[in-house]
């Protein structure tokens, strides 16, 4: 008797959220999903990307671009739908790909991704980012210049 209230209660404030077929939405980017470095200023959510199929009540499967490197079915908490904006503009939709350095493809060849700087009393020290051919940028080392010289 008691859950029963309980659960009518709690039904109240719920929304059902649905998806079909070719509907665009937008994906959440979960720090725990995408492993790397992350901050504050990082994109929330990416896309909008089209749902392909519908599997059971919760989970769903999306057009992902590759270099995500997760699985492309998803559950509906990590989705929110994709409404079109109401003033007539184009859209321009930033994917993370370009953004965050762990969804970019891996280089084809060795590459040097970035370069710092370190000031002391008498010297002047420079690290650099170096991708590995093959390998995704989230695996690149920082290396001093005295090793990129050897």
């Amino acid at each position: 008797m008691a859950q029963t209230r309980a659960k009518a209660r709690h039904d109240q404030h719920r929304t059902s959220l649905e998806f079909h077929l070719a509907d665009k939405v937008w994906l959440k980017l979960d720090k725990q999903r995408f492993k790397g470095k992350h901050h504050k200023l990082h994109l929330l959510r990416s896309g909008p990307y089209k749902i392909l199929e519908c599997i059971g009540d919760n989970a769903y499967k999306l057009e992902l671009p590759p270099q995500f490197g997760i699985h492309d079915v998803l559950d509906f908490n990590n989705l929110k739908r994709f409404e079109p904006y109401l003033v007539d503009e184009d859209v321009v939709v930033q994917h993370p790909v370009e953004i965050i350095l762990d969804l970019q493809p891996p280089p084809l060849e060795d590459t040097i991704l970035e370069q710092c700087t370190r000031h002391t009393r008498s010297q002047e020290y420079t690290s650099y980012l170096v991708g590995k051919k093959g390998e995704l940028p989230v695996k690149a080392r920082w290396l001093s210049s005295e090793k990129i010289k050897t």
